[in-house]
Protein backbone atom coordinates (compact mmCIF):
# COMPACT_ATOMS: atom_id res chain seq x y z
CA UNK A 1 0.00 0.00 0.00
CA UNK A 2 2.78 2.41 0.95
CA UNK A 3 4.67 1.55 -2.23
CA UNK A 4 1.58 2.32 -4.34
CA UNK A 5 1.18 5.73 -2.65
CA UNK A 6 4.84 6.55 -3.33
CA UNK A 7 4.43 5.60 -6.98
CA UNK A 8 1.37 7.84 -7.34
CA UNK A 9 3.20 10.71 -5.61
CA UNK A 10 6.31 10.25 -7.78
CA UNK A 11 4.18 10.23 -10.92
CA UNK A 12 2.40 13.40 -9.85
CA UNK A 13 5.65 15.20 -9.03
CA UNK A 14 7.16 14.20 -12.36
CA UNK A 15 4.01 15.38 -14.18
CA UNK A 16 4.18 18.66 -12.28
CA UNK A 17 7.80 19.09 -13.39
CA UNK A 18 6.80 18.44 -17.02
CA UNK A 19 3.90 20.87 -16.69
CA UNK A 20 6.23 23.63 -15.46
CA UNK A 21 8.41 23.20 -18.56
CA UNK A 22 5.41 23.31 -20.88
CA UNK A 23 3.92 26.40 -19.22
CA UNK A 24 7.24 28.21 -19.62
CA UNK A 25 6.97 27.88 -23.42
CA UNK A 26 3.29 28.88 -23.65
CA UNK A 27 1.88 32.40 -24.03
CA UNK A 28 -1.64 33.73 -23.71
CA UNK A 29 -3.84 33.34 -20.65
CA UNK A 30 -6.35 31.11 -22.48
CA UNK A 31 -3.69 28.63 -23.66
CA UNK A 32 -2.05 28.56 -20.22
CA UNK A 33 -5.43 28.03 -18.51
CA UNK A 34 -6.37 25.15 -20.83
CA UNK A 35 -3.02 23.47 -20.25
CA UNK A 36 -3.47 23.78 -16.47
CA UNK A 37 -7.00 22.35 -16.67
CA UNK A 38 -5.87 19.37 -18.76
CA UNK A 39 -2.97 18.65 -16.40
CA UNK A 40 -5.17 18.80 -13.28
CA UNK A 41 -7.70 16.38 -14.75
CA UNK A 42 -4.95 13.91 -15.66
CA UNK A 43 -3.00 14.23 -12.39
CA UNK A 44 -6.06 13.84 -10.15
CA UNK A 45 -7.95 11.26 -12.19
CA UNK A 46 -10.94 13.60 -12.62
CA UNK A 47 -13.39 13.33 -15.50
CA UNK A 48 -14.70 16.91 -15.37
CA UNK A 49 -13.79 20.26 -13.89
CA UNK A 50 -13.26 23.96 -14.42
CA UNK A 51 -10.75 26.70 -13.80
CA UNK A 52 -12.30 29.99 -12.68
CA UNK A 53 -10.42 33.27 -12.43
CA UNK A 54 -11.33 36.43 -10.58
CA UNK A 55 -12.27 39.13 -13.05
CA UNK A 56 -12.70 42.89 -12.87
CA UNK A 57 -13.92 44.55 -10.70
CA UNK A 58 -12.85 41.61 -8.53
CA UNK A 59 -16.13 40.31 -7.15
CA UNK A 60 -17.04 37.67 -9.73
CA UNK A 61 -15.52 34.39 -10.92
CA UNK A 62 -15.46 33.50 -14.61
CA UNK A 63 -14.74 30.10 -16.19
CA UNK A 64 -11.65 30.37 -18.42
CA UNK A 65 -11.11 26.62 -19.04
CA UNK A 66 -13.28 23.55 -18.52
CA UNK A 67 -13.80 19.91 -19.44
CA UNK A 68 -16.86 17.68 -19.19
CA UNK A 69 -19.15 20.70 -18.68
CA UNK A 70 -21.80 21.85 -21.17
CA UNK A 71 -20.16 24.38 -23.49
CA UNK A 72 -23.01 26.91 -23.31
CA UNK A 73 -22.86 26.85 -19.50
CA UNK A 74 -19.06 27.14 -19.45
CA UNK A 75 -19.06 30.16 -21.80
CA UNK A 76 -21.72 32.08 -19.88
CA UNK A 77 -20.89 30.94 -16.33
CA UNK A 78 -20.02 33.81 -14.03
CA UNK A 79 -20.72 33.76 -10.30
CA UNK A 80 -20.37 36.23 -7.46
CA UNK A 81 -18.17 35.58 -4.45
CA UNK A 82 -20.17 33.60 -1.92
CA UNK A 83 -22.50 32.19 -4.58
CA UNK A 84 -22.58 28.40 -4.82
CA UNK A 85 -19.76 26.02 -3.94
CA UNK A 86 -16.99 27.77 -5.93
CA UNK A 87 -18.19 31.18 -4.70
CA UNK A 88 -18.08 29.99 -1.06
CA UNK A 89 -14.54 28.57 -1.49
CA UNK A 90 -13.41 31.82 -3.13
CA UNK A 91 -14.90 34.02 -0.42
CA UNK A 92 -13.74 31.89 2.51
CA UNK A 93 -10.40 31.03 0.86
CA UNK A 94 -10.84 27.50 2.24
CA UNK A 95 -10.66 24.27 0.19
CA UNK A 96 -13.57 21.87 0.17
CA UNK A 97 -14.08 18.13 -0.46
CA UNK A 98 -17.62 16.93 -1.15
CA UNK A 99 -18.42 13.22 -1.04
CA UNK A 100 -21.74 11.48 -1.66
CA UNK A 101 -23.81 14.50 -2.61
CA UNK A 102 -24.71 17.75 -0.86
CA UNK A 103 -27.69 16.86 1.31
CA UNK A 104 -25.54 16.15 4.36
CA UNK A 105 -23.48 19.33 3.97
CA UNK A 106 -24.89 22.18 6.15
CA UNK A 107 -24.02 24.91 3.64
CA UNK A 108 -25.25 23.33 0.42
CA UNK A 109 -28.08 20.96 1.43
CA UNK A 110 -30.55 22.90 -0.75
CA UNK A 111 -28.42 22.61 -3.89
CA UNK A 112 -28.37 19.92 -6.52
CA UNK A 113 -25.29 18.10 -7.84
CA UNK A 114 -25.01 16.06 -11.00
CA UNK A 115 -25.85 12.40 -10.37
CA UNK A 116 -22.73 11.21 -12.20
CA UNK A 117 -20.42 12.98 -9.72
CA UNK A 118 -19.17 10.78 -6.86
CA UNK A 119 -16.87 13.34 -5.23
CA UNK A 120 -15.73 16.92 -5.82
CA UNK A 121 -12.69 18.93 -4.87
CA UNK A 122 -12.75 22.74 -4.88
CA UNK A 123 -9.56 24.67 -4.06
CA UNK A 124 -8.84 28.44 -4.04
CA UNK A 125 -5.89 29.82 -6.01
CA UNK A 126 -4.05 32.19 -3.67
CA UNK A 127 -0.92 34.33 -3.75
CA UNK A 128 -0.01 35.79 -0.35
CA UNK A 129 -3.62 35.25 0.73
CA UNK A 130 -4.87 37.24 -2.28
CA UNK A 131 -7.53 35.38 -4.25
CA UNK A 132 -6.79 34.75 -7.95
CA UNK A 133 -9.33 32.07 -8.77
CA UNK A 134 -10.74 28.62 -8.00
CA UNK A 135 -10.14 25.17 -9.46
CA UNK A 136 -12.98 22.59 -9.43
CA UNK A 137 -12.41 18.86 -10.03
CA UNK A 138 -14.97 16.02 -10.13
CA UNK A 139 -14.66 12.25 -10.05
CA UNK A 140 -17.40 9.77 -11.04
CA UNK A 141 -18.78 7.09 -8.72
CA UNK A 142 -16.62 4.48 -10.45
CA UNK A 143 -13.43 6.09 -9.09
CA UNK A 144 -12.16 6.45 -5.48
CA UNK A 145 -13.39 9.57 -3.71
CA UNK A 146 -11.00 12.47 -3.21
CA UNK A 147 -8.86 11.96 -0.10
CA UNK A 148 -6.95 14.21 2.28
CA UNK A 149 -3.73 13.38 0.39
CA UNK A 150 -5.42 14.46 -2.86
CA UNK A 151 -6.38 17.73 -1.22
CA UNK A 152 -2.85 18.29 0.09
CA UNK A 153 -1.34 17.75 -3.35
CA UNK A 154 -3.92 20.00 -5.10
CA UNK A 155 -3.20 22.75 -2.54
CA UNK A 156 0.50 22.55 -3.45
CA UNK A 157 -0.41 22.47 -7.12
CA UNK A 158 -2.82 25.41 -6.70
CA UNK A 159 -0.07 27.59 -5.24
CA UNK A 160 2.15 26.89 -8.24
CA UNK A 161 -0.70 27.37 -10.73
CA UNK A 162 -1.74 30.68 -9.15
CA UNK A 163 1.79 32.01 -9.64
CA UNK A 164 1.94 30.73 -13.22
CA UNK A 165 -1.36 32.44 -14.08
CA UNK A 166 -0.35 35.66 -12.34
CA UNK A 167 2.95 35.78 -14.25
CA UNK A 168 1.11 35.26 -17.53
CA UNK A 169 -1.32 38.07 -16.66
CA UNK A 170 1.61 40.32 -15.82
CA UNK A 171 3.29 39.41 -19.10
CA UNK A 172 0.08 40.24 -21.02
CA UNK A 173 -0.16 43.60 -19.22
CA UNK A 174 3.47 44.41 -20.02
CA UNK A 175 2.94 43.40 -23.66
CA UNK A 176 -0.15 45.62 -23.85
CA UNK A 177 1.76 48.53 -22.29
CA UNK A 178 4.59 48.08 -24.79
CA UNK A 179 2.12 48.17 -27.69
CA UNK A 180 0.63 51.40 -26.35
CA UNK A 181 4.12 52.83 -25.87
CA UNK A 182 5.09 51.93 -29.45
CA UNK A 183 1.85 53.49 -30.72
CA UNK A 184 2.56 56.68 -28.76
CA UNK A 185 6.13 56.71 -30.05
CA UNK A 186 4.87 56.32 -33.63
CA UNK A 187 2.48 59.26 -33.15
CA UNK A 188 5.30 61.39 -31.77
CA UNK A 189 7.57 60.50 -34.70
CA UNK A 190 4.73 61.29 -37.11
CA UNK A 191 4.14 64.65 -35.39
CA UNK A 192 7.85 65.45 -35.71
CA UNK A 193 7.74 64.53 -39.39
CA UNK A 194 4.69 66.72 -39.90
CA UNK A 195 6.41 69.63 -38.19
CA UNK A 196 9.54 69.22 -40.33
CA UNK A 197 7.41 68.82 -43.42
CA UNK A 198 5.54 72.02 -42.60
CA UNK A 199 8.78 74.02 -42.46
CA UNK A 200 10.00 72.40 -45.67
CA UNK A 201 6.81 73.09 -47.64
CA UNK A 202 6.57 76.63 -46.32
CA UNK A 203 10.06 77.46 -47.60
CA UNK A 204 9.50 75.67 -50.91
CA UNK A 205 6.17 77.45 -51.46
CA UNK A 206 7.69 80.89 -51.00
CA UNK A 207 10.49 80.01 -53.43
CA UNK A 208 7.97 78.96 -56.11
CA UNK A 209 5.47 81.77 -55.63
CA UNK A 210 7.62 84.65 -56.90
CA UNK A 211 8.77 83.15 -60.26
CA UNK A 212 5.28 81.70 -60.77
CA UNK A 213 3.70 85.12 -60.30
CA UNK A 214 6.16 86.57 -62.84
CA UNK A 215 5.32 83.87 -65.43
CA UNK A 216 1.58 84.42 -64.97
CA UNK A 217 1.95 88.22 -65.19
CA UNK A 218 3.97 88.01 -68.43
CA UNK A 219 1.40 85.68 -70.00
CA UNK A 220 -1.47 88.01 -69.01
CA UNK A 221 0.45 91.01 -70.41
CA UNK A 222 0.92 89.27 -73.77
CA UNK A 223 -2.77 88.37 -73.87
CA UNK A 224 -3.70 91.99 -73.22
CA UNK A 225 -1.52 93.19 -76.14
CA UNK A 226 -3.38 90.80 -78.42
CA UNK A 227 -0.80 90.73 -81.24
CA UNK A 228 -0.10 86.99 -81.08
CA UNK A 229 -1.48 84.28 -83.37
CA UNK A 230 -4.63 82.50 -82.15
CA UNK A 231 -2.66 79.32 -81.30
CA UNK A 232 -0.28 81.37 -79.19
CA UNK A 233 -3.18 82.99 -77.34
CA UNK A 234 -4.55 79.53 -76.46
CA UNK A 235 -1.15 78.56 -75.09
CA UNK A 236 -0.96 81.79 -73.08
CA UNK A 237 -4.43 81.16 -71.64
CA UNK A 238 -3.31 77.67 -70.63
CA UNK A 239 -0.22 79.16 -68.94
CA UNK A 240 -2.38 81.60 -66.94
CA UNK A 241 -4.92 78.90 -66.03
CA UNK A 242 -2.28 76.41 -64.90
CA UNK A 243 -0.31 79.09 -63.05
CA UNK A 244 -3.45 79.90 -61.06
CA UNK A 245 -3.90 76.19 -60.45
CA UNK A 246 -0.33 75.80 -59.17
CA UNK A 247 -0.81 78.84 -56.94
CA UNK A 248 -3.95 77.27 -55.48
CA UNK A 249 -2.10 73.98 -54.89
CA UNK A 250 0.66 75.86 -53.06
CA UNK A 251 -1.93 77.44 -50.77
CA UNK A 252 -3.35 74.03 -49.99
CA UNK A 253 0.09 72.58 -49.36
CA UNK A 254 0.74 75.36 -46.86
CA UNK A 255 -2.44 74.52 -44.97
CA UNK A 256 -2.41 70.71 -45.32
CA UNK A 257 -1.10 70.17 -41.79
CA UNK A 258 -4.22 71.95 -40.46
CA UNK A 259 -6.77 70.94 -43.09
CA UNK A 260 -10.05 72.76 -43.35
CA UNK A 261 -13.12 71.10 -44.73
CA UNK A 262 -13.78 72.76 -48.09
CA UNK A 263 -17.27 72.99 -49.54
CA UNK A 264 -17.20 70.47 -52.37
CA UNK A 265 -18.80 70.63 -55.78
CA UNK A 266 -20.91 67.96 -57.45
CA UNK A 267 -18.70 66.49 -60.17
CA UNK A 268 -18.83 63.89 -62.91
CA UNK A 269 -15.75 61.69 -62.48
CA UNK A 270 -15.51 61.00 -66.21
CA UNK A 271 -15.01 64.72 -66.86
CA UNK A 272 -12.45 65.01 -64.04
CA UNK A 273 -10.42 62.09 -65.43
CA UNK A 274 -10.67 63.47 -68.98
CA UNK A 275 -9.57 66.97 -67.92
CA UNK A 276 -6.58 65.58 -65.99
CA UNK A 277 -5.49 63.36 -68.88
CA UNK A 278 -5.43 66.34 -71.26
CA UNK A 279 -2.60 67.83 -69.20
CA UNK A 280 -0.35 64.79 -69.67
CA UNK A 281 -1.57 63.07 -72.84
CA UNK A 282 1.16 64.54 -75.06
CA UNK A 283 3.99 63.59 -72.66
CA UNK A 284 2.60 60.10 -72.14
CA UNK A 285 2.22 59.49 -75.88
CA UNK A 286 5.77 60.77 -76.54
CA UNK A 287 7.13 58.27 -73.99
CA UNK A 288 5.25 55.31 -75.53
CA UNK A 289 2.72 55.05 -72.73
CA UNK A 290 -0.74 53.96 -73.80
CA UNK A 291 -3.66 55.25 -71.74
CA UNK A 292 -6.66 52.92 -71.47
CA UNK A 293 -9.70 54.64 -69.97
CA UNK A 294 -12.40 52.31 -68.68
CA UNK A 295 -15.09 54.66 -67.39
CA UNK A 296 -18.75 53.61 -67.86
CA UNK A 297 -21.46 56.11 -68.65
CA UNK A 298 -24.01 57.21 -66.04
CA UNK A 299 -21.62 56.95 -63.12
CA UNK A 300 -22.89 58.30 -59.80
CA UNK A 301 -21.59 61.79 -59.09
CA UNK A 302 -19.29 62.69 -56.23
CA UNK A 303 -19.06 65.81 -54.07
CA UNK A 304 -15.40 66.87 -53.91
CA UNK A 305 -13.15 69.88 -54.26
CA UNK A 306 -12.27 69.94 -58.00
CA UNK A 307 -8.74 71.32 -57.59
CA UNK A 308 -7.91 68.79 -54.89
CA UNK A 309 -9.19 65.75 -56.77
CA UNK A 310 -7.48 66.82 -60.01
CA UNK A 311 -4.22 67.23 -58.08
CA UNK A 312 -4.52 63.69 -56.67
CA UNK A 313 -5.35 62.15 -60.08
CA UNK A 314 -2.50 64.05 -61.74
CA UNK A 315 -0.04 62.92 -59.08
CA UNK A 316 -1.05 59.26 -59.48
CA UNK A 317 -0.82 59.48 -63.28
CA UNK A 318 2.63 61.13 -63.16
CA UNK A 319 3.83 58.47 -60.69
CA UNK A 320 2.69 55.77 -63.13
CA UNK A 321 4.49 57.63 -65.94
CA UNK A 322 7.76 57.70 -64.00
CA UNK A 323 7.39 53.99 -63.13
CA UNK A 324 7.40 53.11 -66.87
CA UNK A 325 10.62 54.64 -68.30
CA UNK A 326 10.51 52.23 -71.27
CA UNK A 327 6.82 52.76 -71.96
CA UNK A 328 3.83 50.62 -71.07
CA UNK A 329 0.11 50.79 -70.33
CA UNK A 330 -1.79 52.92 -67.84
CA UNK A 331 -5.32 51.71 -67.28
CA UNK A 332 -7.79 53.94 -65.44
CA UNK A 333 -10.86 52.01 -64.33
CA UNK A 334 -13.84 53.57 -62.55
CA UNK A 335 -16.57 51.44 -60.97
CA UNK A 336 -19.28 51.96 -58.32
CA UNK A 337 -18.80 50.04 -55.06
CA UNK A 338 -22.19 49.28 -53.61
CA UNK A 339 -24.51 52.26 -53.13
CA UNK A 340 -22.20 54.52 -51.14
CA UNK A 341 -18.81 54.62 -52.86
CA UNK A 342 -17.05 54.70 -56.20
CA UNK A 343 -13.57 53.30 -56.92
CA UNK A 344 -11.05 54.87 -59.30
CA UNK A 345 -8.22 52.45 -60.04
CA UNK A 346 -4.91 53.53 -61.65
CA UNK A 347 -3.04 50.44 -62.92
CA UNK A 348 0.39 50.64 -64.57
CA UNK A 349 2.70 48.00 -66.06
CA UNK A 350 5.84 49.51 -64.57
CA UNK A 351 8.55 48.39 -62.18
CA UNK A 352 6.28 47.91 -59.16
CA UNK A 353 6.96 48.89 -55.57
CA UNK A 354 9.45 46.98 -53.34
CA UNK A 355 7.63 45.04 -50.56
CA UNK A 356 9.56 46.88 -47.82
CA UNK A 357 8.21 50.22 -49.13
CA UNK A 358 4.55 49.22 -49.39
CA UNK A 359 3.65 49.68 -45.71
CA UNK A 360 5.14 53.19 -45.56
CA UNK A 361 4.37 54.37 -49.10
CA UNK A 362 1.90 57.03 -47.86
CA UNK A 363 4.22 58.41 -45.18
CA UNK A 364 6.05 61.71 -45.78
CA UNK A 365 9.50 61.50 -47.39
CA UNK A 366 8.95 57.88 -48.47
CA UNK A 367 9.92 57.51 -52.12
CA UNK A 368 11.10 54.80 -54.53
CA UNK A 369 12.87 57.27 -56.83
CA UNK A 370 16.31 58.86 -56.40
CA UNK A 371 15.04 62.38 -57.12
CA UNK A 372 11.62 61.96 -55.53
CA UNK A 373 10.58 64.09 -52.55
CA UNK A 374 8.24 61.50 -51.03
CA UNK A 375 5.48 64.09 -50.60
CA UNK A 376 3.08 63.40 -53.48
CA UNK A 377 1.41 60.26 -52.14
CA UNK A 378 1.43 61.59 -48.60
CA UNK A 379 -0.46 64.75 -49.60
CA UNK A 380 -2.76 62.75 -51.90
CA UNK A 381 -3.65 60.48 -48.98
CA UNK A 382 -4.35 63.49 -46.74
CA UNK A 383 -6.61 65.05 -49.39
CA UNK A 384 -8.63 61.88 -50.01
CA UNK A 385 -9.04 61.30 -46.27
CA UNK A 386 -10.34 64.86 -45.86
CA UNK A 387 -12.95 64.05 -48.53
CA UNK A 388 -14.12 61.01 -46.57
CA UNK A 389 -12.40 58.47 -48.81
CA UNK A 390 -9.28 56.33 -48.84
CA UNK A 391 -6.32 55.27 -51.03
CA UNK A 392 -4.96 51.72 -51.16
CA UNK A 393 -2.05 50.24 -53.09
CA UNK A 394 -1.37 46.81 -54.57
CA UNK A 395 1.95 45.91 -56.13
CA UNK A 396 4.47 43.19 -56.87
CA UNK A 397 8.02 43.97 -58.04
CA UNK A 398 8.24 43.79 -61.82
CA UNK A 399 4.45 43.49 -62.23
CA UNK A 400 3.38 47.11 -61.92
CA UNK A 401 1.33 48.89 -59.28
CA UNK A 402 -2.32 49.71 -58.72
CA UNK A 403 -3.59 52.65 -56.69
CA UNK A 404 -7.27 52.51 -55.74
CA UNK A 405 -8.98 55.75 -54.77
CA UNK A 406 -12.28 55.22 -52.93
CA UNK A 407 -14.66 58.20 -52.78
CA UNK A 408 -18.11 58.59 -51.21
CA UNK A 409 -21.00 58.98 -53.64
CA UNK A 410 -23.25 62.03 -53.48
CA UNK A 411 -26.46 60.58 -52.05
CA UNK A 412 -29.78 62.00 -53.23
CA UNK A 413 -31.81 63.61 -50.51
CA UNK A 414 -35.26 62.20 -49.91
CA UNK A 415 -38.04 64.61 -50.68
Amino acid sequence: METKRHKILSKRLYSLFELSKQLFSLSGIERVSKKIMDACLELMGADSGSLMLLGDPGNRLRIVASFGIDKSIAEERSIALGEGIAGWVAQSKKPLILVGGLKKHPLFSDRKIRKKIGSSLCVPLLINDNLKGVINLNRPHSKPVFSGEDLEFVLTLANYLANAIEKEKLYCEIECSLKKLKSTEAHLIQSEKMSSLGYFISGMAHEIRNPLAAVSAEAQYLLMKGKQPKDANKSLETIVEQSDRISDIIERMLSFSCPKRERGKILDLDLVVEKTLKLVSYRMSSDNIRIIKDVPSKLPKVTVDPVQIEWVFLNLILNAHQAMPKGGDLRIKVRPEGRDHVNIKFMDTGEGIPPEKLKSIFEPFCTTREKGTGLGLFISDQIIRSLGGSIDVESKPGEGASFIVRLPIMLKRKK
